[in-house]
């Protein structure tokens, strides 16, 4: 579900229930742009305040999915860099025990 949408939602929810009374009660114009505002502003903040919570408690599987997949990456990096080294390493006792050999045939 898109949790975007919520805060929009919940405050045109309550703007729509907020004229449909006005308009029965026949009030005034000035009375009902009043309520309306009212509404809208009261309605907007305790909206984003849900959706904040409902972030907060409900993560997007999205976001979850990409943060594993970037560990992943992260550790299968950290492995190709260690056996990098491993590699490295080995080059250079090879190249010692060429020494060795060499200084060997000279006796």
């Amino acid at each position: 579900m898109k949790k975007k949408a919520i805060p929009l939602i919940i405050t045109l929810v309550a703007c729509l229930i907020t004229c449909i009374v006005s308009i029965i009660q026949r009030v005034e114009f000035s009375v009902f742009f009043i309520r309306f505002l009212v509404v809208l502003a009261i309605f907007g903040v305790i909206s984003i305040i849900i959706a904040v919570v409902i972030n907060k408690n409900f993560p997007d599987e999205e976001e979850d999915d990409n943060k594993k997949d970037d560990k992943d990456e992260e550790k299968s990096s950290d492995k190709d860099n260690s056996s990098n080294e491993n590699v490295n390493s080995n080059e250079n006792d090879n190249s010692d025990e060429d020494d060795e050999f060499e200084d060997e045939e000279d006796y």
